[in-house]
């Protein structure tokens, strides 16, 4: 077969994550409260189990099982446990400088089970 008989395609990439900061699997009591914090690098948290009220910037939003949301660069951010159900949190922190990410921006997103295992396998290698 001659060489050339391949065409290959190029690849673009739309989203490249530089660095890992953190990849963490919490499971909290019920009135578990953080204080807070900022940094300079994404950050995804998914509740993988109860619910959460989560602040983001000046907003408080609750977090449901199976949801998750993004944290931007430098926007201040916490996790409180609502009282009622015990969370369980996936917790991974990137840098990540591409315009794309900022689709992510003020949303709360439902996780399908494809990701949910996703997001399992990445802990598990973590």
């Amino acid at each position: 077969m001659k060489a050339n008989a391949y065409i290959g395609n190029l690849l673009t990439p739309v989203l490249e994550v530089n660095t890992v900061y953190t990849i963490h699997y919490f499971r909290y009591g019920w009135k578990f409260d953080i204080a807070g914090e900022a940094h300079d690098f994404w950050e995804i948290v998914y509740l993988d189990a109860g619910e959460a009220t989560v602040r983001a910037g000046e907003e408080t939003l609750l977090l449901r099982q199976g949801e998750a949301i993004f944290h931007k660069p430098n926007e201040f951010h916490n996790v409180k446990a609502t009282g009622n159900i015990a969370p369980n949190l996936v917790v991974i922190s990137f840098e990540c400088h591409d315009d794309a990410m900022y689709f992510f921006n003020d949303r709360i997103l439902r996780i399908d089970e494809t990701e949910r295992n996703l997001l399992a396998d990445i802990i598990i290698e973590a």
